[in-house]
């Protein structure tokens, strides 16, 4: 819950309806709450919740440790490393029973596989894949390596022996991330909370429309970001990514990005002061260009004055190549919404059609057809 009154009165509704319903009442005595952000006047909440023991963390749930001062709790790490090493040491006493194809089947199924639930949410710390990696490397070779790294992780088929990496595993959960944020509806709950976090991001006001930006243009600086999401956008970093469908009607095409956007080319917005100017007047998508009460584009002048410029010169010209960066469809659509007058027109954004593969070492160069492929 949040600190606000519609928070707590939503509270306290639902524990009446819990009570009514199953006849049974919560004992919050015999709970632990974590406290995340600035409030700390636990007087001010519902007498029910005064008595949960609140705290800043680490907060164990669901087997994982939750703290609102540590981005990424060391409990968490410490007692998974320890539990490695163990199963790592109870196996070591068969190497010599053992093939390496065996050890690397002992290695996938049961080391490696107890490492998957807390990889899967939980941005690793720093040091710590490769602390086990080299774990991994010794008891596979005994001390005794024959072979590059890279080919104990290739199939059989290709000459290796199938061993998963670690590295290569938590991108892989990145992109089953990224997949149920973009198109799974039953991750809803879990793709608002991603999107309040995506839109605060440097005020760009972007949500999934930051992964549809060109690599020059996708942010550095990650840092303001949990770090969760850091590690999202840094897997999405080593994909090259192109849309096939341009955005014509509804909320794609209110919410198309003005900035770094490959298919709305925007040569002014290009300026790296215009940019700046640009996501301090909170104007970064096409939406934001629309004046709903005149039924018209933005009027040059008050995006002048938004943007804290004194002539009109590159306003005007922001307009006019958005304008003519639209296709006539959206032309169309963009009228049509300003005729209803409506600030928002009632649409809810499609799954983007993205097509992703290896980043190639030239910018301009399209993926390669038989490595890229749909992401859905």
């Amino acid at each position: 819950m949040t600190y606000s009154s519609w928070s707590r009165t939503r509270a306290t509704w639902r524990e009446a309806i819990y009570s009514a319903a199953s006849s049974a009442r919560v004992n919050w005595v015999k709970s632990s709450g974590l406290a995340v952000g600035d409030w700390r006047q636990v007087s001010s909440l519902p007498p029910a919740l005064q008595t949960i023991w609140w705290s800043a963390g680490p907060l164990l749930y669901l087997g994982v440790y939750l703290s609102a001062t540590h981005p990424s709790p060391p409990e968490n790490w410490q007692n998974l490393e320890g539990g490695v090493i163990e199963r790592i040491r109870k196996w070591t006493r068969l190497l010599r029973c053992l093939s390496l194809r065996g050890r690397a089947l002992v290695l996938n199924q049961l080391v490696q596989s107890t490492l998957w639930y807390w990889l899967n949410t939980l941005a690793p710390a720093p040091g710590f894949l490769t602390h086990l990696r080299r774990l991994i490397l010794e008891f596979f070779w005994s001390g005794m390596p024959w072979a590059p790294v890279g080919v104990l992780h290739l199939p059989l088929k290709e000459g290796g022996q199938g061993l998963k990496c670690l590295y290569t595993q938590v991108r892989v959960f990145r992109l089953q991330a990224l997949q149920r944020l973009f198109y799974s509806a039953s991750c809803s709950a879990w793709s608002i909370l991603a999107h309040a976090f995506l839109r605060r991001f440097q005020g760009l006001q972007y949500d999934r429309q930051l992964f549809y930006l060109c690599p020059r243009g996708f942010p550095r600086d990650l840092s303001r970001l949990p770090v969760f999401y850091q590690d999202l956008l840094r897997t999405w970093k080593l994909f090259l990514t192109t849309r096939s469908v341009v955005a014509t009607v509804g909320a794609d095409l209110l919410t198309e990005p003005l900035l770094h956007n490959p298919q709305l080319r925007v040569q002014v917005a290009e300026s790296r002061s215009v940019r700046r100017r640009l996501v301090l007047a909170e104007v970064t998508r096409v939406g934001d260009l629309l004046d709903y009460d005149r039924r018209d584009w933005l009027d040059p002048l008050m995006l002048t004055w938004r943007m804290g410029l004194s002539r009109p010169r590159a306003p005007r010209r922001v307009l006019q190549e958005v304008k003519a960066a639209l296709i006539p469809a959206a032309r169309a659509y963009v009228n049509r919404a300003l005729r209803e007058g409506a600030p928002h027109p009632s649409s809810t954004p499609g799954p983007p059609d993205l097509l992703i593969g290896p980043l190639s070492h030239r910018p301009n160069r399209p993926p390669h057809p038989f490595t890229a492929s749909w992401l859905h």
